[in-house]
């Protein structure tokens, strides 16, 4: 709970709203309402802010707050209008509601992922073979998009004794440079083991194991931070190749994301 003056000096704070911005009891009061919320900026309030709450007497709305160490807060607060004598007050019921915005960008997510999985699906089977090429570039800038990496690739594969691959379409995240296109020779480790069904996750180029020394040449050639392979299956075998990665940073590839990518993967082998 925070007590507000009409000039957005803080006079009042509990221990819960201390300890959620990080901020000691003594420090907090006597700051300004701007210097906790992004939304609400000395602008805003003076201009408009504290009228609108005045006059609505009771609101409920969402904001940000910065704790101390700069991470924001998503937070609800009910906000109630009240005068004690001729002094008005504002008193500011605050939730933190950081795990339901997790959840909903979750549901979001899975729902744009599977809206974009039936359209893809629907795109690449219902292309005649002169516009294949456009389309399925399309899609891969789309994928890169989703997952918000740098560029993408599809390759044809062919396993045996000696695997290869050959790499057919691409597309990169715009202000990114298309990358050099390496031989499959360039990644043995990698292409032996997505050869079999298996996905690799790279999070980092440096962490690549030992094994993989031509790969992580390769990747340090070619700029590659981070990224994830995946086999384009069809009864068993690997047709195909999908890789996914990022110059920029180097990032994680999270199991649920790494499901969405094998269905994606799917559709392109289908």
């Amino acid at each position: 709970v925070l007590g507000v003056r009409p000039n957005a000096r803080i006079d009042y704070a509990n221990e819960t709203i201390c300890r959620l911005l990080g901020i000691p009891h003594d420090e907090l009061i006597g700051m300004y309402v701007p210097d906790i919320d992004v939304i609400w900026t000395e602008e805003f309030w003076n201009a408009e802010g504290w009228s609108k709450l005045k006059t609505a007497e009771t609101s409920l709305f969402e904001s940000v707050l910065v704790h101390r160490d700069g991470n924001r807060i998503p937070v609800e607060i009910r906000a109630d209008y009240v005068v004690f004598g001729e002094e008005e007050h504002l008193f500011a019921f605050i939730t933190d509601i950081t795990e339901r915005k997790r959840a909903e960008k979750e549901l979001e997510d899975r729902l744009y992922f599977e809206g974009l999985l039936r359209e893809m699906s629907s795109s690449l089977l219902s292309t005649p073979a002169t516009g294949y090429d456009h389309i399925v570039e399309h899609w891969l800038e789309r994928v890169v998009t989703f997952v918000e990496a740098d560029y993408s690739r599809l390759w044809t594969a062919h396993s045996g004794s000696s695997p290869k691959a050959r790499a057919i379409f691409s597309a990169n995240r715009a202000g990114i440079p298309p990358l050099p296109v390496n031989d499959s020779a360039s990644f043995p480790w990698a292409l032996s083991k997505v050869v079999k069904g298996e996905v690799v996750c790279i999070e980092s180029v440096d962490d690549l194991p030992v094994e993989a020394k031509e790969d992580k040449r390769s990747c340090k050639e070619n700029g590659s931070k981070s990224g994830i392979i995946l086999p384009l299956m069809v009864e068993g075998h690997a047709i195909g190749v999908l890789t996914i990665g990022n110059v920029t940073r180097v990032r994680g590839w999270p199991q649920d994301l790494v499901d969405r990518l094998r269905l994606v993967a799917s559709v392109f082998a289908n």
